[in-house]
């Protein structure tokens, strides 16, 4: 194997001093030989000769490329010549010798590593050098205790006869031992970590328990309950979501009507987007089982594999589908629109005073439905707003007056329930302009949601601009051309009432909006003015007796024990329609239409609202 050298200058090794000596007509190094230097020299550099073959003075053998030259004697060596073992010898350790080998360690003096290259090698000691520094570094008569530093103790025994396999094995058994230890102690902490992690996971065990335990006992105390149902029965019901069975699309999903346990319902199915994950709508689903208000669409389950809510399905369909006669339905008479009014005041009062308030968000035409008695119903506020409190900071407004005063803090600190998003979804028209600049959510932002519905069911005009048109027809002194002709003759001064409070609701800034609570007894003398009582502690429509009408049987007319909706989407006593049926009728009590089927679905929402009646008018 021929090697290349990676010095361009010769390589010099001092041997001690003797002579040479002549063998069978060679001159040979004797491993004493006083100027002996082992050097690397080209052959295309050899006496300018150019490339050719040499042979090796010391084993015959023919040499090519590289060679080593003694330089005082002009020997030229083989790289693999044998004879080179007896002659790098020490005169302290005749057994020790120096050979080469390729390798891809560092060198022992330098502590370079260039690759495959060759290297002397100490057989002994197994130090392992450079060629450039031999010569440098270890003279041939070196001992051991100079090789390294890192070896100096282990090897100071090297004359009482300890090998150096000797030295690395207990070297080996030591490290071993090391390492043996560490990983004791490390065994022992995972141990100790495995417990901790253990009772860790048993606190968290029993945590969950509890609030199992705590969230059932509440279930069973509020009497509320709804049900879960499967995709597979939200599928059968719709036909597979069939665009046949679609009858809404809104800002925070799209609503189907189908069949459930033989009962028609309203199946809406929330856009992804709406939530932030399963444990969101395990909360909306939650909130919503404890909600409930006679001017609240009725929730009847939940389908967590769709995030899907399912509430009661009203055959009079939206208040915006009414309005606009669609089906060549009748008009509303201004006196049903003052009372939906005052219902809509009602049911925003309920959701906005609650411990925790809750904003729609969305409040519009379409998300306010009709039952069997007109009756208003809110809904879409399946993924509404929960507000909490944050501070703050305002500062005070300071007027000429002031000047003279001493002078007082110039900030207050004011709590506001609000909410923040990022994403705004709803209907443009009828969304609060401070929500869509700012993202921050209030219960003002549905006051303005509130104040243009008033305005649409007096005009009976589209939301856009809405504002605009009314009060120039204010300033222009013509409101009265205005005025939706279709619902009747209007009272004036009703209208004009009614108008103003719009405007008040529907103010641009917030802090100039009204305040429901406020408004609800001038709301309330204008559903008397319109022949509709009210009674404040429920605010709905009540009978001669002063007891909520859709709280009477339409069979029995009494008040209702156990409620029950049949398949005409109307609500009866149990016992009544039972009895309606079993007698052989096939048709509604109310409507003479034929049922399509004789399930009854118990109205808890209803059951609820007429024991709290009860409770506070014994």
């Amino acid at each position: 194997m021929l090697i290349s050298l990676p010095f361009p200058s010769p390589l010099e090794i001092s041997l001690p001093t003797k002579q040479t000596v002549k063998q069978k007509g060679t001159e040979v190094l004797s491993p004493v030989c006083t100027g002996f230097r082992l050097g690397a020299v080209s052959t295309e550099d050899r006496n300018g000769a150019g490339k050719g073959s040499r042979i090796c003075d010391l084993c015959r053998e023919p040499v090519e490329g590289f060679y080593y030259r003694c330089i005082p004697c002009s020997f030229d060596v083989h790289p693999h010549c044998t004879k080179i073992q007896q002659i790098v010898r020490t005169e302290s350790h005749p057994e020790h010798s120096l050979c080469l080998v390729p390798s891809f360690n560092k060198c022992s003096a330098c502590k370079l590593s260039n690759g495959h290259i060759w290297l002397y090698r100490c057989g002994m000691c197994k130090v392992k050098l450079h060629i450039r520094c031999v010569g440098k570094v270890m003279p041939m008569e070196h001992s051991h205790d100079n090789i390294t530093s890192s070896t100096n103790n282990n090897r100071s025994n090297h004359g009482r006869g300890v090998t150096g396999a000797r030295v690395q094995e207990e070297r080996d058994n030591a490290v071993q031992d090391v390492v043996l230890e560490e990983i004791k102690i490390i065994q022992s902490r995972l141990e100790l970590l495995q417990i901790e992690n253990k009772k860790l996971q048993d606190e968290r065990d029993n945590a969950v328990k509890e609030a199992k335990e705590l969230l059932g006992s509440a279930s069973r105390q509020s009497h509320v309950a709804f049900s879960e149902f499967l995709l597979l029965e939200l599928q059968q019901a719709t036909e597979n979501f069939s665009n046949s069975h679609k009858i809404g699309e809104g800002g925070f999903g799209s609503v189907f009507k189908g069949f459930l346990h033989n009962t028609m319902v309203a199946i809406k199915i929330l856009h992804p987007e709406s939530l932030q994950g399963k444990p969101e709508f395990e909360q909306e689903v939650a909130i919503l089982s404890r909600t409930r208000h006679p001017n609240l669409v009725t929730f009847i389950g939940a389908c967590s594999e769709n995030s899907a809510l399912i509430y009661e399905y009203l055959p009079n369909g939206s208040l915006e589908d009414r309005l606009a006669c669609q089906g060549g339905t009748p008009p509303l008479t201004w006196q049903v629109r003052t009372r939906i009014i005052g219902e809509i005041c009602c049911a925003l009062l309920f959701l906005h005073s609650n411990p925790k308030p809750i904003v729609l968000g969305d409040l519009t035409l379409a998300n306010i439905l009709l039952d069997g008695n007109l009756v208003s119903k809110l809904s879409d506020f399946g993924i509404f707003h929960l507000l909490t409190e944050t501070d703050t900071t305002r500062p005070s407004k300071k007027t000429e007056s002031d000047t003279t005063r001493p002078s007082k803090k110039t900030e207050t600190n004011t709590n506001t329930l609000m909410h923040r998003t990022k994403h705004l979804r709803g209907t443009f028209a009828y969304m609060d302009p401070e929500f869509l600049r700012s993202g921050e959510i209030t219960v003002k932002s549905d006051v303005y949601s509130f104040g243009i519905i008033i305005l649409q069911l007096l005009t009976g005009k589209p939301p856009t601009n809405i504002v605009a048109g009314v009060k120039e027809a204010i300033e222009t002194d013509s409101l009265h051309l205005i005025i939706d002709k279709s619902a009747g003759e209007w009272p004036f001064v009703q209208a004009k009432k009614l108008v103003n409070l719009g405007l008040r609701c529907a103010q641009m800034h917030r802090r100039k909006r009204s305040d429901l609570e406020s408004e609800w007894k001038s709301v309330q003398s204008l559903m008397q003015a319109a022949s509709l009582s009210v009674l404040p502690s429920y605010k709905s429509q009540l009978d001669d007796k002063g007891i909520p009408s859709y709280f009477m049987c339409p069979i029995f007319q009494e008040v209702m024990k156990d409620p029950c909706i049949a398949a005409d989407g109307y609500t009866y006593e149990t016992e009544a329609i039972k009895g309606w049926l079993d007698s052989g009728h096939e048709t509604s009590p109310l409507t003479n239409m034929p049922l399509p089927h004789t399930k009854l679905t118990p109205n808890y929402a209803l059951r609820s609202a007429i024991k709290q009646w009860l409770l506070e008018h014994p």
